[in-house]
């Protein structure tokens, strides 16, 4: 493979250059992770060009649209032929000799058979620490004796990243941390937006999300930020306003959060919850229409709803039958659940987001959901004022990321 250069970023360069057999990038929002692993993936084609290489992160769309997105745009940039197959039950990406696996840690048994020269995890901290030991167990490829597993990731509280590599007394382990601002690369601006979002950089979400640090953000409550005193208060539906609905779908559970954004404040005023016999697609968009007649109404549902039918007697997917009924839809792609988390965290921080107290079931799930819990078995109304505030006002600016420049040499 021809051997190109690229202006990197001092951690990058510190990743590519480790010797150790695990090494942990943690970085912030910005820090360029994706980026990292596709230049140490390079690097380890050119060290070993007949090479096994696992590539994963802890969500299908987290590899495909973040990781595998951000590697073949590089090879593509660098003019580097491959081969890519990324649909069917053997994902993967051919570079000369080299195969390169795609697997989601969302079901990590499926690992159990590969053997793997050198493995790459991205946003590995929110694996779980089952999922990691049965990696380290697929490190043993027979085409090279220096093996290497890279995990890159934003911290995820005091777990299994922590207890392995934040604690000091590293073997053959290495630690590096990345600050967002690290990054020159980034658009003016970026940063400066990025820290007044997150409430100031002392903020525990600032530590955690823009400086790479450990915190103790999710011990307890996940909305943690929230204050019953400040962001439960009577708000009604205006009229004059539109009216947001945020839709999740259940097979024995429907649930809908009405909510409206004035001003750059989220006003839930109702919520819509059906269960058993009620629990179908329809019967939520009929009481949608019911509760919400004469409001201007746009729903923003769960993105899964294209393709999901959980109403049996219907060959229609939820999102067709919301629209056959005469409801707007708006396109929706869902966002990382963090991501989700945090967007609703700094509107209860900042006073941007006030629950009617009407909504008891809203705000039960979003004063007792725990780290500990699984979400979608016991969080939804919560899940759907996410959807909202992350469509209307996402946490995270949508700025173009500046790619460092390349050298052909």
């Amino acid at each position: 493979m021809k051997i190109i250069e690229s202006i990197l970023l001092a951690h990058q360069k510190s990743v590519i250059m480790s010797l150790e057999r695990e090494i942990m990038m943690l970085g912030g929002i910005g820090t360029g992770k994706s980026y990292t692993i596709a230049q140490w993936i390079l690097s380890k084609i050119a060290t070993c060009p007949k090479s096994t290489i696992l590539l994963t992160a802890n969500t299908y769309q987290q590899l495909m649209s973040a990781t595998v997105k951000t590697l073949t745009s590089v090879l593509e940039e660098y003019c580097i032929p491959h081969e890519a197959v990324l649909s069917g039950a053997k994902k993967r990406i051919t570079i000369g000799k080299t195969t390169i696996l795609l697997y989601s840690l969302e079901k990590f048994d499926n690992i159990r058979g590969v053997e793997a020269d050198y493995i790459a995890v991205d946003e590995a901290c929110y694996a779980k620490s089952e999922a990691v030991q049965v990696l380290r167990g697929r490190l043993r490829g027979k085409n090279t004796k220096k093996h290497q597993m890279l995990f890159c990731s934003s911290p995820n509280g005091f777990n299994w990243a922590y207890e392995q590599f934040g604690q000091g007394n590293l073997k053959d382990k290495k630690l590096i941390q990345a600050q967002t601002k690290d990054n020159i690369f980034l658009p003016e601006g970026y940063y400066t937006d990025l820290i007044e979002q997150y409430g100031g950089e002392s903020s525990p979400l600032a530590q955690q999300e823009l400086f790479g640090k450990f915190v103790n953000l999710q011990a307890g409550s996940i909305y943690n930020l929230f204050n019953r005193e400040i962001n439960v208060k009577p708000c009604e539906l205006k009229r004059d306003q539109p009216v947001y609905v945020g839709v999740d779908f259940n097979i024995e559970q429907m649930n809908a959060t009405c909510v409206q954004y004035i001003n750059g404040t989220f006003y839930c005023c109702k919520e819509i919850k059906l269960t058993h016999r009620n629990a179908n697609t329809f019967d939520l968009g009929a009481k949608i229409l019911e509760e919400l007649k004469g409001y201007r109404v746009s729903l923003i549902p769960d993105s899964t709803g294209a393709a999901r039918k959980t109403s049996s007697n219907s060959a229609q997917s939820d999102i067709q039958i919301l629209k056959s009924l005469g409801l707007h839809v708006m396109d929706t792609q869902n966002p990382l659940i963090r991501d989700r988390q945090n967007t609703l965290n700094v509107a209860f921080l900042k006073k941007q987001c006030v629950i009617d107290p009407s909504c008891q079931d809203t705000i039960k799930e979003i004063e007792t959901l725990s780290s500990r819990d699984s979400e979608g078995k016991v969080s939804h109304l919560s899940v759907t004022l996410g959807y909202v505030t992350w469509k209307l006002n996402p946490l995270k600016p949508i700025y173009p990321q500046i790619q460092p420049k390349v050298i052909r040499v």
